[in-house]
């Protein structure tokens, strides 16, 4: 397979006119994407704060290169994610985090951000269904919804006990207007 720089040149080069969303935490990336296929949008699942290393280096660089963000909520890391979801009140603790998110989008200079209440990521299934309920709550700010469902856990068992309400939360979503963006098809481990 094709280095994913020479794939993303050649989807560029066939689709011209699309949107093309890179995935990626490491402001070094966005700079090579952009040099390589002009704009596109980026969608860092740690809004903008580094996965390993915090800085604000992602949206100066965001904002210099006048790019639209996705940022994603997220406690922690992959690995611990699953461990924080501890929340006294899950939509109105989202909802803070964007308002902290927006005055430091705004100070960088970034001006095109989507919101991505990250379902799935350090949020339990019924977390998850609260924020679903509660997503008319996030209007205040004014920005597009990014949303869709990813099962994290990676346990077999597991991923097929929800599969079910994954479709659901990918329902609900599409029933409020917001087509689910963020489709990661699990890699179940046995055993």
């Amino acid at each position: 397979m094709p280095p994913a720089r020479t794939r993303i040149e050649a989807i560029r080069q066939k689709f011209p006119e699309i949107a093309i969303s890179v995935d990626t935490y490491w402001p070094s990336v966005v700079r090579r994407t952009f040099d390589t296929i002009g704009p596109f949008i980026v969608n860092d699942v740690t809004a903008g704060e580094g996965m390993y290393n915090k800085s604000d280096e992602m949206l100066r660089t965001v904002a210099e290169l006048g790019l639209p963000f996705v940022a994603m909520h997220m406690r922690g890391n992959p690995k611990t994610m699953q461990s924080l979801t501890e929340y006294d009140n899950v939509t109105a603790e989202v909802l803070d985090y964007f308002r902290q998110f927006a005055s430091k989008a705004e100070a960088a200079g970034v001006k095109d951000w989507i919101l991505d209440p990250g379902f799935g990521f350090a949020k339990t299934i019924e977390q998850n269904y609260q924020m679903l309920r509660e997503l008319d709550h996030f209007a205040e700010l004014g920005k597009t919804y990014l949303g869709g469902y990813v099962a994290q856990d990676y346990d077999i068992q597991k991923v097929r006990h929800y599969s079910g309400r994954i479709a659901a939360c990918h329902a609900g979503l599409a029933l409020q207007g917001i087509v689910p963006g963020r489709r990661h098809p699990s890699r179940p481990r046995r055993g």
